[in-house]
């Protein structure tokens, strides 16, 4: 078989060699621009973007994998209403993760989370609250990990402070409990402020 662009006695003709030259030098050229971008594309920075997702004050809670039960995470800062399902956005809280338990969930863990805007001066609240368990075995161990950062911008060298990491039992459905109170004032959490003293934020809990 004669190669495209060859004469008729088999040598490649004067453009056959062109065409095969051109190729050639593109496909040089795309390779070298390939070998100069390789060391600018750089994988996503997780840590940059956790810090510019971590908010201010941030509230986690776990409880068992195993476990099939809905609890809710409810938030409330100063001067501002009660956030939780039913109200995922309030001025300063924002609940990023409502978790029903198994139900819906392809992730396997049992999980919610509350991000803050802000630290504004007074009294927060940070309530859970035992919606439903169909696990047929209460209590239900509920862990919660509190952070604060007064500094969240991307580039923050500041590292959040754990503020509190316990773990309580919810013992009923129904059943809302405070983890903790606090009082902040100049983006600091004020002396001995910290308290568990009931204050309900969901009427049922009661």
């Amino acid at each position: 078989m004669d190669w495209i662009g060859s004469g008729d006695n088999g040598f490649e003709s004067p453009s056959g060699r062109l065409l095969r030259d051109a190729i050639m030098a593109s496909l040089g050229i795309m390779a070298a621009i390939v070998v100069f971008l390789l060391p600018h594309i750089n994988e996503p920075k997780e840590n940059e973007a956790e810090a510019r997702s971590r908010g201010n004050i941030r509230v986690e809670i776990y409880w068992p994998n195993e476990i099939n039960a809905d609890i809710d995470l409810w938030s409330k800062a100063p001067n501002d209403n009660p956030v939780g399902y039913s109200n995922k956005n309030g001025r300063i809280f924002n609940l990023v993760r409502d978790d029903l338990g198994t139900y819906n969930d392809i992730s396997g863990q049992n999980y919610e989370v509350s991000f803050s805007r802000g630290i504004p001066d007074g009294e927060w609240t940070i309530n859970i609250h035992l919606y439903r368990n169909e696990s047929g075995n209460p209590p239900v161990p509920v862990t919660i990990i509190l952070t604060l950062n007064s500094d969240d911008t991307i580039n923050s060298k500041t590292s959040p402070a754990e503020i509190l990491h316990k773990t309580e039992q919810l013992v009923r459905v129904g059943q809302e409990l405070t983890l903790v109170r606090f009082t902040t004032h100049n983006k600091k959490i004020v002396d001995d402020s910290i308290n568990f003293i009931p204050n309900y934020l969901r009427a049922s809990g009661r």
